[in-house]
C-alpha cells in the first residue's frame, strides 16, 4: 500500500504512470489503473493498493519502481521533478525440493528381487546336485557360502532406496545403520569364501611325497579372523556413533536440500569406514594372491583362473571406484 499525503496549500492531481510487470494496481479507485487523474484536496491523502504476481519471476529478488505522476505540484513533499518514486521489492522463495528418490526405490527394490531370486535358484540347484563330479570339484561349501554372501550383498540395495518419502526418520536411521552392516557381511563372507577355496587349492597343489588331506575347516581361520574383526566393528559403530538420517543443502540453498546418512561425530564415522573398508580390502588383496598362485593349476581340477579374472575386476573396480567415490 502506498500512502500520498497532499501537505500542500492548493489541490493536485496524480495519476499512474508505469508499474514493474510483476506489480498490478489492485485499489477501489475507478480509472486510476487506466492513468486517469485523481484530485488529491488540500490536507488530504491518498491509499493505493497494489499486489504482486510471482508467476513470471524465477527463484530469488526483484526489484521495480511503481512511477506515480504529479500534476501542478511541483513543491510537492517527496517528489522527484513531478513523479513520485516507490521502488519496490519481490522475494520469490521457491518450493521445497527435497530431491527424493521417487520411482527409482521402485527400481532398486526390483532389482534386488531379481538378484535374490537368481541367488537363491542357483543355490538350490547347486545343493541338488552336490553330488555330480563337476560340482564336488568346485567345494559346494564354500559355492553356498559365496551365493550366501553375493544374496547379503544384494540386500544392500533395499535400504539404499530408503528414504523419508517412504519412510519415517526412524525408518531412515535404521536403513542408514543397516546399510554398512549388509555391505561389509556381504563382502566378507564373498571375499573370505574365495580365498579359503583358493588356499585348498594351492595347499592341495604343493608338491609332496604323499598324499595331501585338506579339509574345509583347515582353511576357514583366516575367514573367521576377518568376518570378527567386521563384526567388532560394526558393533563399536552402531554403539558409538551409528549413522543417521539428516537433510543437508545442495549449494548453499536452504530450500534445495538432499537426505544423507551421516554420523554426529564425521571424523568417527569415517574411522569406521576407513577400518571396515581395510579389513576386507586386505581380503581382496589376499585372495588376489592365491588366485595369482593358483594360476598355473589344470582347469580340469580348479576354477582359479576365473576366479581370478573376478577378483581382479573387483581390485580395479576398488582402486578406481573407490576414490571417484570420495571426490
Amino acid at each position: 500500500e502506498i500512502i500520498i499525503k497532499n501537505d500542500d496549500d492548493f489541490p493536485v492531481k496524480v495519476h499512474l504512470k508505469s508499474l514493474p510487470p510483476f506489480i498490478t494496481y489492485s485499489g477501489l479507485i475507478n480509472g486510476f489503473a487506466q492513468q486517469k487523474l485523481v484530485v488529491i484536496n488540500v490536507g488530504g491523502s491518498l491509499a493505493l493498493e497494489f499486489s504482486s504476481s510471482s508467476e513470471s519471476l524465477f527463484a530469488g529478488t526483484a526489484l521495480g519502481e511503481v512511477l506515480i505522476g504529479v500534476s501542478g505540484g511541483e513543491t510537492f513533499p517527496g517528489c522527484l521533478g513531478n513523479d513520485v518514486h516507490v521502488e519496490v521489492e519481490v522475494t520469490v522463495r521457491p518450493t521445497n525440493e527435497l530431491n527424493q528418490l521417487g520411482g527409482i526405490s521402485i527400481t532398486g527394490w526390483t532389482t534386488s528381487i531379481i538378484l535374490i531370486l537368481a541367488t537363491l535358484f542357483i543355490g538350490s540347484w547347486c545343493l541338488k546336485h552336490r553330488k555330480h563330479s563337476v560340482i564336488r570339484k568346485m567345494q559346494p561349501p564354500f559355492l553356498l557360502t559365496i551365493l550366501f554372501g553375493v544374496l547379503v550383498l544384494g540386500l544392500v540395495i533395499i535400504p539404499l532406496s530408503i528414504d523419508d518419502g517412504v519412510a519415517t526418520t526412524r525408518g531412515c536411521d535404521i536403513a542408514c545403520m543397516v546399510t554398512p552392516w549388509l555391505l561389509s557381511l556381504g563382502l566378507c563372507l564373498t571375499l573370505c569364501a574365495l580365498f579359503s577355496k583358493l588356499w585348498r587349492i594351492n595347499r592341495l597343489f604343493v608338491p609332496t611325497h604323499g598324499r595331501v588331506l585338506v579339509r574345509e575347516k583347515d582353511v576357514v581361520l583366516p575367514a573367521i579372523v576377518a568376518f570378527t574383526l567386521n563384526i567388532v566393528i560394526l558393533l563399536c559403530w552402531t554403539i558409538i556413533d551409528p549413522l543417521r538420517w539428516k537433510r543437508v543443502p545442495v549449494k548453499g540453498e536452504c530450500w534445495n536440500t538432499r537426505g544423507i546418512c551421516s554420523s554426529e561425530n564425521i571424523a568417527l564415522g569415517n574411522g569406521f569406514w576407513m577400518a571396515i573398508a581395510s579389513v576386507n580390502f586386505g581380503a581382496l588383496l589376499l585372495s588376489c594372491w592365491q588366485a595369482y598362485k593358483a594360476r598355473n593349476h589344470s582347469d580340469e581340477y580348479s576354477e582359479a583362473k576365473g576366479i581370478g579374472i573376478a577378483l581382479y575386476s573387483w581390485l580395479q573396480l576398488a582402486v578406481i571406484g573407490i576414490p571417484v567415490t570420495l571426490l
